[in-house]
């Protein structure tokens, strides 16, 4: 998957870069499963002429929060943090 943002689109705001595992949510034991650490994921970001590299975090979860991009200063923040998420549909708020 790639995502670009052109230059001149940025908007105010706080956008999430989120993963979700959807092969696990809605099994039983999704909370405590390491099939997504396990997985190898990785997440590249190229901006500013500098690529960055995120590796799924090695503990449980079904969704993993990558990031933040801050829409008005353009600054991405690592957050790498994995959480249980049981929700099969696309839709993640």
């Amino acid at each position: 998957e790639t995502i670009t943002i052109p230059t001149g689109s940025w908007r105010s705001g706080t956008y999430r870069y989120i993963a979700h595992d959807y092969t696990t949510a809605g099994s039983t034991g999704y909370a405590s499963s390491t099939k997504f650490a396990q997985s190898g994921t990785t997440v590249k970001v190229y901006y500013n002429d500098t690529e960055t590299t995120y590796n799924v975090p090695n503990s449980a979860g079904t969704l993993w929060t990558v990031f933040t991009i801050d829409g008005s200063s353009k600054v991405i923040t690592t957050v790498n943090s994995m959480t249980a998420h049981n929700q099969t549909s696309s839709s993640i708020e």
